[in-house]
């Protein structure tokens, strides 16, 4: 393990839990019924982003921010109502978070998720009481790639940059970790090791992670 590593924080959907297709699913579904498509090649850019942020980019002209909000809205209202089919654990994190809390490190969740649809996963997934500080999306408005998310968790840790590690699985949240000045590790969960080569270290699981890390 690293001497100098006190706190990991941790972004959720495709880090935690397998979720980001089933969440492109819905809103391809959602989007559909309004006459809008979304296709394969979409899943690259709305992963690590906002809902409203990536409806933004992507119907900036074909729908008002009010629509964009009642999407969004929609797309989380499912989540709650399906919340089973959006928590399925990486495999590999539980253990992986276990050893990380016998190590007594200061454990962070950091996402653009609602604060209530991640209480209801981590209670699913048997992680309700795992982290120590987390930082929701009802919190910041700035979406990955800004740091805004990073920043927030940072001043909640109280722990220097320096012995941080951010653990994510998108190019977003990767270039949003190093925007904030802190080291990242990605794992191949959602996006190529390519497309997360900005990260200081790429793993393809949570075993890898556990061994590179030391612990």
């Amino acid at each position: 393990m690293r001497k100098d590593m006190k706190a990991i924080i941790f972004d959720f959907d495709g880090v935690l839990v397998n979720s980001e297709w089933v969440k492109f699913n819905c809103l391809t579904i959602l989007l559909k019924k309004r006459g809008l498509h979304l296709f394969t090649g979409d899943f690259k850019i709305m992963v690590g982003l906002k809902t409203s942020v990536f409806l933004s980019k992507k119907f900036k002209d074909k729908l008002s921010q009010n629509q964009i909000e009642e999407i969004s809205k929609e797309r989380q209202k499912d989540q709650l109502r399906h919340v089973r089919l959006y928590a399925k654990p990486i495999p590999g994190v539980k253990q992986f978070i276990c050893q990380l809390q016998r190590r007594k490190l200061e454990l962070c969740l950091a996402t653009g998720t609602q604060r209530k649809i991640v209480n209801n996963i981590l209670g699913l997934i048997g992680l309700k009481n795992a982290f120590h500080v987390m930082v929701t999306g009802e919190e910041f408005k700035s979406s990955k790639p800004d740091p805004e998310v990073y920043i927030l968790s940072l001043k909640k840790l109280g722990v220097p940059r320096r012995d941080v590690i951010v653990i994510e699985d998108s190019a977003a949240g990767v270039a949003a970790a190093k925007k904030a000045g802190l080291y990242c590790i990605a794992i191949t969960t959602t996006q190529t090791k390519s497309e997360l080569k900005e990260a200081d270290l790429v793993v393809p699981s949570f075993r890898k992670l556990k061994n590179a890390l030391r612990i």
